[in-house]
């Protein structure tokens, strides 16, 4: 006999495993910002379809640039690294438009909403 609880737990569970495996589509343009009240810092990360890109800081000083790259690309963990920074962010995709993580940086380790960018 067939268990059905068992079944409606594995049937639950499918999609989340099929997801783990897929990769998602990076490519285009990502936004975010950084820290809060007057100290906030504007991410931009355009990213090609070779897994390179650049990433852009938006500060009240002005804008810098630095290299970039998708190190994961997988829906369940996605790394993009900018070295030249020494820092990376890691988290995995939410939606085609939405990826959720941290950004790593030397000591801080900070929450980070990557969207996507009409």
């Amino acid at each position: 006999m067939i268990d059905r609880r068992a079944l409606l737990v594995l049937a639950a569970a499918l999609p989340g495993i099929a997801m783990a495996d897929e990769r998602v589509d990076l490519e285009g343009v990502w936004r975010s910002t950084l820290g809060g009240g007057g100290e906030q810092v504007g991410l931009t990360f355009a990213i090609s379809g070779d897994r390179a890109g650049q990433l852009t800081v938006h500060d009240p000083g002005g804008a810098d640039t630095t290299p970039l790259r998708v190190t994961s690309d997988h829906a369940d963990r996605i790394v993009i690294e900018a070295a030249q920074v020494k820092g990376r962010f890691e988290g995995a995709a939410m939606s085609v438009a939405r990826l959720e993580g941290r950004w790593i940086q030397g000591s801080a380790n900070l929450p980070m909403v990557l969207t996507r960018a009409p």
